[in-house]
């Protein structure tokens, strides 16, 4: 449903500066998500609406 996109950087940038991150990695999942697998397990009803 989601993904969660994490780039690595030195430092935070500063207001409009673009600067190189070290790493990218790609997670699934992120609150929303997360949030509605655990509702999941406990034995409730979910479902996402687009």
């Amino acid at each position: 449903m989601n993904m969660a996109l994490v780039v690595k950087t030195v430092r935070n940038p500063e207001k409009g500066e673009t600067i190189i991150g070290e790493s990218f990695n790609e997670f699934p999942g992120v609150k929303g998500v997360n949030q509605a697998a655990d509702i999941g397990k406990l034995g409730g009803k979910v479902e996402f609406i687009r």
